[in-house]
């Protein structure tokens, strides 16, 4: 009886180590796409921001920006929505060079009316 129960604990704690090398391997994996994901993101900003900063739409073919608006200013929302992505990426840095942007945009746009919660900021 005492060498089946030295054999259980053995092949219990053979089974644990496997387990544990298997989380390990994981865990391995999922921080190696980590990065992989925010490379990327960090790429796609500096590509961005290298040819096409203050446009609404990055074309990454062409490495050409694009305009929304039909009298071709810029609305900055390229800028705006990624902002939250890189923050949340952790790329701080990055997203330190977007804000000065938006802050530029809001000061320009408030005061010619631009809606906020569905009212006019300013009277036209």
């Amino acid at each position: 009886m005492h060498k089946i129960k030295s054999i259980a604990v053995s092949l219990l704690l053979c089974a644990s180590v496997v387990a544990a090398e298997e989380a390990s391997t994981k865990l391995n994996q999922w921080h190696t796409q980590r990065k992989a994901v925010i490379d990327a993101i960090r790429g796609c900003w500096h590509d961005y921001k290298d040819n096409a900063l203050g446009y609404d739409e990055y074309k990454p073919i062409s490495r050409t920006g694009r305009q929304w608006a039909a009298s071709g200013e810029s609305l900055g929302y390229m800028i705006i929505d990624s902002l939250d992505t890189l923050l949340l990426a952790g790329l701080d840095k990055e997203y330190e060079q977007g804000v000065p942007f938006i802050i530029i945009i809001g000061a320009i746009a408030v005061p010619y009316g631009v809606a906020v919660d569905g009212q006019r900021a300013c009277p036209a």
